[in-house]
């Protein structure tokens, strides 16, 4: 594991950051409400007029609240890029430990130890 200090990252980047953040919580809040479901816990699903309850309404939930959360997680990221910049340009970056993939025969060596990502 290499550290980083992440002092850029792109429009691209950002987005695609917050929407697996999103989609990740759906899962985990998706995940619950159908075991709830299962255990005959009250749970309800509304879409509309159409109403779930039970095992349907904790599958539902499963399906829909990762694209939900991934919807709501990317339109807020649109506004808060901005900030997230500026942020970087305050605090001369973070920094953070992430594993890194090189090509092969890319020249790039595989240890590095805080270097600037851009």
């Amino acid at each position: 594991m290499e550290k980083l200090t992440l002092r850029k990252i792109s429009f691209g980047s950002y987005i695609k950051l917050f929407l697996l953040g999103g989609v990740s919580l759906g899962v985990v809040i998706g995940a619950l409400l159908f075991i709830m479901a299962l255990f005959g816990l009250p749970v309800t699903s509304n879409i509309g007029t159409i109403e779930f309850e039970g095992i349907a309404a904790g599958f539902f939930a499963l399906l829909i609240v990762p694209l939900a959360l991934a919807l709501v997680f990317g339109f807020f990221s649109l506004f808060m890029y901005p900030c997230f910049r500026l942020m970087l340009k305050i605090f001369n970056g973070i920094k953070i430990k992430a594993f890194i993939k090189t090509p092969l025969n890319s020249g790039i060596d595989n240890d590095i130890q805080d270097s600037s990502f851009v």
